[in-house]
Order: C-alpha cells, then sequence, then structure tokens
C-alpha cells in the first residue's frame, strides 16, 4: 500500500496545469460577461483650467496664518500648499451642498440624493497648475454630464471670489504695514516734540532769572536757537519762526515772547500728530476687521490664482470595468479549483 504524502498531492495537483489554467479562464470569461451585463456606469468630465503665478508670494501673510505660521522658503512649495488646498477645496462639504442645490434646482431626481452621496459621484484629477478634470459617475449619462456640469459651476464661482477675497487681503496687509510704519514715525516725531517742550520750558525758565537790560551771552543765545531749530525739518512754520529770531544785543523779554510763539507752534504740532495718531488708529482697526473677513473669505488661497473654465465638455463615456472584473473572475476560479481540490484531498486523506 503506497503512504499518503501531502507533498505527492501538491505535486500531482500542478502537474495538472492545463485544469487550474481551465478555472482560471471559466473565471475570467464569467467576469468578462458580468462587466457586460451588471449595470454601466457612465463617467462625465468638466474641465477647468488653473494657472498660477507666484508673483511676490514671499509676503503672502495670509497664506502663512492658513498654513498655521509655516513659511515657505521656495516658491515650489508654495505652489505645491495652493495646489493641495484647491484640491481639498473642490471636495468640500459646502461646495458638494451648493452642487446640490443646483442640481435640485433642474431636476427633482437629486432630492433624494445626500451630500455624501453625491461626493461618492465625484473626483478630481489634477497633477499641477493646468488641466483640471472634475469627474461624475452616475447610472444615467444625463444626471451623470449634470453633475459634473453643475460641480464645474460651482467650483469656479466660490474660487473667483475666494481669490477676489484673497486679493483684498494682500491690499489689505500693505495697508496695515503702511499705518504700522506711519504710526512708529509719529510716535518717534510725538516723544521728540515733547523732549523738545521740556526744553523750551528750562531755557524759558533761564532767560526770566535774568535782568531786563543783560543781554544774553553766546552760549545761552545758541540753547534758545537750537531747541527751536529741532523741529525745522518737520514744519515749514519753523523756517520764518528761525528768521524772526531776536538780534544778538535784544534784551532777554525779547526772547521769551519769541520763545512762547516757538512752544504755541510746538504744541499745535502736538495735538496736530495726537490727532492723526488717532485717525491712524481706527483706520488700523477698521483694516484689521476687514482683513479677517477677507481672509476667512479667502480660504487661504493665493490672491495669484486664476480660474477658467473650458467650454467644451466631452459627451459621458461609459465605464464597464471588463478588466478588472475579469481579473476578479480568474482569482475566483482558481480559488475555486483550490478549494475543490482541498475537498477530495480531505475525502481521500486516510484517518
Amino acid at each position: 500500500m503506497v503512504e499518503w504524502s501531502l507533498r505527492n498531492e501538491i505535486y500531482s495537483a500542478l502537474h495538472r496545469w492545463p485544469l487550474i489554467m481551465l478555472y482560471g479562464l471559466a473565471g475570467c470569461l464569467l467576469g468578462l460577461i458580468l462587466s457586460l451585463v451588471l449595470p454601466t456606469p457612465w463617467r462625465a468630465t468638466a474641465e477647468i483650467y488653473v494657472g498660477f503665478e507666484p508673483y511676490r508670494w514671499s509676503e503672502d501673510e495670509n497664506v502663512v496664518a492658513y498654513a498655521l505660521g509655516t513659511r515657505f522658503n521656495y516658491a515650489d512649495d508654495y505652489k505645491n500648499w495652493q495646489m493641495a488646498n484647491l484640491n481639498a477645496l473642490v471636495s468640500m462639504d459646502d461646495v458638494r451642498l451648493k452642487t446640490l442645490e443646483r442640481l435640485r434646482e433642474s431636476d427633482s431626481y437629486w432630492s433624494d440624493v445626500n451630500r455624501r452621496q453625491l461626493g461618492e459621484m465625484l473626483q478630481v484629477y489634477w497633477r499641477n497648475p493646468g488641466r483640471w478634470r472634475l469627474v461624475a459617475e452616475h447610472t444615467d449619462p444625463k444626471l451623470a454630464q449634470a453633475a459634473a456640469s453643475a460641480w464645474q459651476e460651482i467650483v469656479y464661482e466660490i474660487v473667483q471670489a475666494s481669490v477676489v477675497y484673497a486679493q483684498d487681503t494682500f491690499r489689505l496687509d500693505i495697508q496695515l504695514k503702511a499705518i504700522q510704519k506711519e504710526q512708529l514715525e509719529l510716535s518717534t516725531r510725538q516723544a521728540e516734540l515733547e523732549t523738545i517742550l521740556a526744553g523750551l520750558n528750562s531755557i524759558k525758565m533761564t532767560l526770566a532769572e535774568l535782568p531786563d537790560s543783560q543781554a544774553l551771552d553766546e552760549l545761552t543765545r545758541w540753547q534758545v536757537w537750537s531747541w527751536a531749530a529741532h523741529s525745522a525739518p518737520y514744519n515749514p512754520v519753523w523756517a520764518a519762526l528761525l528768521e524772526g529770531l531776536p538780534t544778538a544785543d535784544a534784551q532777554p523779554g525779547a526772547y521769551l515772547t519769541w520763545l512762547d510763539k516757538v512752544q504755541l507752534t510746538v504744541e499745535q504740532e502736538i495735538q496736530t500728530t495726537q490727532a492723526r495718531q488717532d485717525t491712524l488708529t481706527a483706520q488700523k482697526e477698521q483694516s484689521v476687521a476687514a482683513y479677517a473677513l477677507a481672509s476667512q473669505a479667502s480660504r487661504g488661497l493665493s490672491a495669484n490664482l486664476q480660474l477658467e473654465k473650458f467650454s467644451d465638455n466631452p459627451a459621458p463615456q461609459a465605464v464597464r470595468p471588463v478588466a478588472r472584473l475579469s481579473l476578479i473572475g480568474t482569482f475566483f476560479g482558481i480559488f475555486a479549483w483550490l478549494a475543490l481540490w482541498t475537498a477530495r484531498l480531505t475525502l481521500r486523506k486516510p484517518v
């Protein structure tokens, strides 16, 4: 009696490869038939052109905020982030909802479709800036075409609006930087004027202690002129005041009268500077609020992003999964042979 061996059984089975191929071929044929019989999904494609110009990309503070503070070292990094952001945007829930609302306006069929179901029909294909394909699949070619077209329209409208807001953030950012620069200059100027005013008060106290008949020495007269001249480069009024400086032999009273005019001019400039500071503070608050709204509405897109729709959308095409179902059928056929061989092996195996 021949001793039973699993090794021999496997060896014998593998030498019957024509039978294995026959099972695989039968499964492949079954998969092919199923791919031709089962309902066929239709694929409709709507295309958009995505253009990108990284002009002043390193100054885009709005994108830095959306990237959680990450600053891009290279223009390619900035571009890649924009493309990934746009890819996420076209598939967001609010985009799907607006697309669904647009579809429901033209066909009651979409009333029973929710956002998740619509999302399962939609897929975007892209590689880089250039041609992006918005694809919709459905068993009805007309519905697939309607979904792709509506999605294209909504994406175009939302992205265009977001880019406009992104341009607003860029403009507002430049405006805020200009305001901050002017505020710093005014703050520095106001501190200087306060110092000049204190110096004028000090020199007036010195002159008030001098006898009326005593003329000013050269050093004191130079100090009087020096405190007044501090403001000359900033205000043309000072030119006329400096020309009115009393002569060297004038009495202290004449200098005190002249210094009163200088002090009044300084105080007026301080008031004007403070008023301008208040105006800039109000403008800054308005710009900051406007920037926050524009930033939120921009969705992190670049101000230099461009979007255009292709008008020639191709007709829907049938998507028959012939190759996929044939391959699955082949594996199923081989698995069926393996299951049958295992069952027979179990029956023949001696107890």
